[in-house]
């Protein structure tokens, strides 16, 4: 038993030298384990494929957004300019008219009679001075009283120079050379008030027929009409209309000067009064170009920005701004919601990168250029996005920078790149793309 405890000890201790001299074997092989290691961390990375293309300059076309409501151009309330009793309606609801064209008759009966009167009292103060219709050269030296009072005042006249003459040579009394004086005067007196009352009579006839003209306006105010504008409205073509919205009286009511009877509007053209916030107040420019939808119609319509409030509204702090919108066909309906795209200046030349450049993270956005081979990252500001691109407002990027597009998760600041795209492939895909 002793014997083959001792046989057991010398395997073992035979078994321990061959491993030692195994290890020591090694390390004269390969040195030191931890020279090794430290050997492997100091090689250089290798560099990392990636795609690239160059940043694009692009002309890109701007629009600031608004929301609003469109009104009609303008809505006319039309109301009765005499008092009367309704006779016939004319148009409705709905109906489309010309200006000018008439809405109702009111019964006509007083005011014919009225014209009738003053008509009547024009002929009578016309008989007084002897004439058949109003002349506006009339010379009140010709009316009957002024030619009577003249005659006796040059009679009156004639009789004081013949006893003046009688007088001198002692012929006459100085008694009747006073009284011819003192019908001279009175005779002189009379023809003066004769004449004024010849120019009353002027003016009164002058007054009769403004009364005339009165009564013939209130006749035809018994028609109530469309109004007719001053001046042609802007970007109308064709003949103006108007379309009734509200009718407020029937047939037999009876109204009074000033009753609202229709109420018009004029929706060819419209306006959108759309709501901007302030922070595009310096963008937004009267006669700029717009584009407007509205839920009841696919079609885009065109517009011009024409009035700008120059006052901004604290509670929502947004300023209105006036669309005139054409609507031409009526497509439109006053009343409607809409949305705005008025258009900025075009900008010639803006930078643009591919969207899949785009690499967001915990709210910014940031992209990798190459710079000497290796990748740098840039954090940006990204403004207007199409399709496949997006603008980079922040920082400027300059003429023939490469944007990396593919294997961003691999890559850090300073990165070795190999590009994939051969430098000649580049620049033919940019003039493309310009």
């Amino acid at each position: 038993m002793t014997r083959w405890l001792r046989y057991l000890v010398l395997v073992m201790a035979a078994a321990g030298a061959v491993g030692a001299m195994s290890i020591m074997g090694g390390w004269l092989r390969n040195g030191d384990p931890a020279a090794g290691q430290q050997s492997a961390e100091t090689s250089p990375p290798q560099p990392i494929s990636v795609h690239a293309e160059p940043v694009v300059f692009r002309p890109v076309q701007r629009s600031v957004d608004a929301v609003g409501t469109l009104c009609a151009f303008e809505v006319v309330s039309v109301a009765a300019k005499v008092d009367g009793q309704v006779k016939k309606i004319v148009c409705d609801v709905g109906d489309r008219i010309q200006p000018g064209a008439p809405l109702l008759e009111i019964d006509p009966v007083d005011y014919d009679l009225g014209l009738q009167r003053a008509e009547k009292a024009l002929e009578a103060d016309l008989s007084r001075i002897g004439l058949k219709a109003p002349d506006p050269q009339c010379d009140v030296e010709n009316f009957p009283t002024v030619r009577q009072a003249r005659a006796r005042r040059e009679n009156a006249a004639a009789r004081l120079r013949r006893l003046e003459s009688l007088a001198q040579e002692r012929a006459a009394a100085q008694e009747q050379v006073d009284n011819a004086r003192t019908e001279d005067a009175v005779a002189l007196a009379e023809y003066n008030n004769q004449l004024l009352l010849a120019e009353s009579v002027l003016v009164a006839l002058q007054d009769r027929q403004l009364a005339i003209a009165m009564a013939k306006q209130k006749l035809n105010d018994t028609v109530v009409r469309a109004p007719v504008p001053s001046k042609p409205l802007p970007g109308a073509d064709g003949t103006m209309t108007y379309a009734i919205t509200a009718r407020c009286v029937a047939e037999g009511t009876y109204v009074r000067a000033g009753t609202e009877v229709f109420r018009l509007v004029i929706d060819r053209p419209l306006k959108l009064l759309a709501s901007v916030p302030e922070r595009h107040a310096a963008e937004v420019r009267p006669g700029q170009q717009a584009s407007l939808r509205t839920v009841a119609s696919a079609e885009s319509f065109g517009g011009r920005v024409t009035r700008i409030n120059p006052a901004v509204d604290p509670a929502t702090r947004t300023f209105e701004v006036e669309i005139l919108v054409p609507n031409p066909q009526g497509e439109l309906k006053p009343g409607s919601f809409a949305k705005a795209a008025i258009l900025a200046p075009e900008n010639p030349r803006v930078a643009t990168v591919p969207l899949e450049a785009l690499v967001s993270f915990a709210g910014t956005t940031r992209i990798f250029v190459v710079e000497d081979d290796r990748a740098k990252e840039v954090r940006v500001s990204v403004g207007l996005q199409a399709a496949d691109w997006a603008e980079i407002v922040s920082p400027a990027l300059g003429e023939g920078t490469l944007v990396v597009l593919s294997g961003q998760s691999a890559l850090s600041d300073g990165s070795p790149l190999a590009l994939r795209a051969a430098p000649s492939a580049v620049a033919v895909r940019k003039e493309a793309m310009r």
